[in-house]
């Protein structure tokens, strides 16, 4: 009899320090893999490391229309071209990944950490941040910049301007569209309405501290007087506009 229960102890025990056991494997893997937001001074400070490894998980589309330098490509939206390139990095050296605005670089940084990566850092705010706060980027170096004053300038086409900063492989400012151009059918005769790529006016960016596309902006007499982000209800941005202007 004592002999069993001394058994069934020693079973006990083994099962409690096996539990114990995974649990620490558990700790340590969480604490090898690291994951973090960084902000636009943490990010561009990782560009001095030798070591770090750089994607930008937009579409080739959005990357050509200016990138951070030395970002390499590598589409989440193309999940088989995603783990092609993701597969030719080093799981031991910081990866730092970025998209428009944050959204699509979480996803990346999750299947990174899944698959190993020892350090990832996610840009927050995406590019869009990473303009606004001045900072340069590769690509579409041939387009004509709008500098403030030249905004500011534009701005004086009537009484009352919405502003509409988006660009063309934005998905919100595919789906706002409809949405913009029935603004413009219903105030034409009290809103001038203008558009301006956000994807390449870097300084329009930076200047009026946009950090989502599409972003509108309604002025009155050269002031903003009412800004809204990401995709709107119709009834949403008719009821906005009118308050403003009657």
């Amino acid at each position: 009899m004592k002999n069993t229960f001394l058994l069934v102890i020693f079973e006990a025990m083994k099962k409690m320090l096996s539990l114990l056991f995974c649990c620490y494997l558990l700790f340590v893997h969480n604490a090898c893999v690291q994951s973090q937001t960084v902000d636009v001074e943490a990010f561009q400070k990782g560009l001095q490391n030798k070591n770090a490894q750089f994607l930008d998980v937009r579409s080739a589309e959005e990357f050509a229309s200016g990138h951070i330098k030395g970002a390499m490509l590598a589409t989440i939206q193309d999940g088989e071209e995603f783990n092609r390139r993701i597969n030719a990095l080093d799981k031991n050296k910081p990866v730092y990944v970025y998209c428009l605005s944050g959204g699509r670089s979480k996803r990346a940084a999750a299947i990174l950490r899944k698959e190993g990566f020892a350090e990832v850092n996610e840009l927050e705010g995406g590019i869009t941040a990473w303009r606004a706060e001045g900072k340069e980027v590769e690509g579409n170096n041939n387009t004509v910049q709008i500098t403030p004053a030249a905004y500011q300038e534009m701005l004086k086409a009537a009484t009352y301007v919405l502003v509409d900063i988006g660009a063309p492989w934005c998905p919100p400012c595919r789906k706002m569209e409809p949405v913009y151009k029935k603004m413009q059918q219903q105030f034409s005769n009290k809103i001038h309405f203008i558009k301006v790529d956000g994807g390449v006016q870097a300084l329009i960016i930076q200047d009026q501290q946009v950090l989502h596309m599409p972003t509108f902006i309604l002025y009155k007499e050269g002031k903003e007087v009412w800004r809204a982000e990401g995709i709107l209800e119709e009834q949403e941005m008719e009821a906005a506009i009118k308050k403003q202007i009657n």
